[in-house]
């Protein structure tokens, strides 16, 4: 069974091709690694939530190696609008 959501309609159905639906149509991959390179200081981006633990790697790595700048991050998830919100902090 799949629970899928499209706006504000919960769709209920035995498999996504059924519907016509497939999780890539209904979800935006966003490229994390880029993304996280460009931010400065104090600023955030938002993922998809199904980004989740692929950002969170994608953060640790930048971690290591940006020990000697000191590049560091905080990590908030947004369950109302499914989205994982990573700030930079240093």
């Amino acid at each position: 069974m799949y629970l899928l959501i499209i706006g504000n309609t919960l769709i209920l159905c035995e498999t996504a091709e059924q519907k016509g639906f497939y999780m890539e149509d209904l979800v935006k991959k966003e490229p994390i690694v880029p993304t996280l390179r460009e931010l400065e200081i104090g600023e955030s981006h938002s993922f998809p939530i199904e980004q989740r633990s692929s950002v969170y790697v994608s953060c640790q790595r930048m971690v290591k190696e940006g020990m000697r700048t000191g590049w560091n991050y905080e990590m908030v998830e947004h369950a109302e609008d499914f989205t994982v919100e990573v700030r930079r902090i240093s």
